[in-house]
């Protein structure tokens, strides 16, 4: 009889609890992922930071290096 009613306590308090669980569940889930989204995009935005500087430089480098100097000095 004893185990009964504790069976009873405990089904009416997970039943009470249901949405309270689940709304764990899917905040742990959520974390989860996120912490796992990060990670990668911090992974790959390092190296990816560099060459993006490369191509930032790059670029106006060899526009600049395309023009003669001394026409660069008489035009000042």
């Amino acid at each position: 009889m004893a185990a009964i009613r504790i069976y009873g306590l405990i089904a009416y308090s997970v039943g009470q609890r249901v949405h309270e669980i689940g709304i764990r569940m899917v905040l742990s889930e959520g974390l989860k992922m996120t912490a796992v989204g990060g990670a990668i995009g911090l992974a790959m935005a390092l190296p990816f930071a560099e060459l993006v500087a490369i191509g930032a430089t790059c670029v106006p480098a060899r526009r600049a290096a395309q023009f003669e100097p001394m026409s660069a000095l008489r035009q000042e």
